[in-house]
């Protein structure tokens, strides 16, 4: 368990795995999560997790497009 999570101890295996990619990915050791996923939202939720998913890490001009394309769409 990271250290840096001081007295937290999940017991949950999936929140430890959470909780060291977290650290691994703030530390710059990690670019990419590997965690079991359920999402559930509506259509449009889901679209926009897709989207963000294909983002390649750092590539911000492209997520501050995002909202703009979005708002237009839904008109």
């Amino acid at each position: 368990m990271p250290s840096e999570l001081g007295h937290y101890q999940p017991e949950h295996p999936v929140l430890s795995d959470a909780a060291t990619q977290l650290t691994e990915y703030l530390s710059g050791t990690r670019q990419q999560f590997s965690l079991p996923l359920a999402a559930k939202g509506t259509e449009f939720q889901s679209k926009v997790w897709e989207v963000l998913c294909s983002i390649r890490t750092g590539n911000r001009s492209a997520i501050k497009s995002l909202p703009i394309e979005w708002a237009t769409q839904r008109r």
